[in-house]
């Protein structure tokens, strides 16, 4: 079976360091990056979830310029698709 997504993003922020909290959601899973208490970005993948049906991943945060014109938040995206919007906000911080 295939990584579950949220998983595989998990696993690409503990591999780089990147400091985030995991837990389960509304048959799913949820991602908050930094925490929970001060999200600058949230993953989410379960039933409701745009992108949930092929694995994939929605966000809300870190979104760019032309994404935030259509809605507040983005579906449909890969674990790394989200890891490196992620990594480029956490390197920019430093």
């Amino acid at each position: 079976m295939a990584e579950f997504c949220i998983d595989a993003l998990d696993r690409k922020l503990t591999e780089a360091g990147i400091p985030h909290q995991v837990a389960s959601y509304m048959g799913g899973k949820i991602l908050w990056y930094p925490n929970r208490q001060h999200t600058i970005c949230d993953g989410i993948c379960h039933r409701g979830s745009y992108g949930h049906e092929a694995n994939l991943i929605e966000i809300m945060g870190l979104l760019t310029p032309e994404e935030e014109i259509h809605d507040d938040v983005v579906g449909f995206l890969t674990p790394h698709e989200v890891f490196e919007r992620i990594k480029k906000d956490y390197e920019s911080r430093k």
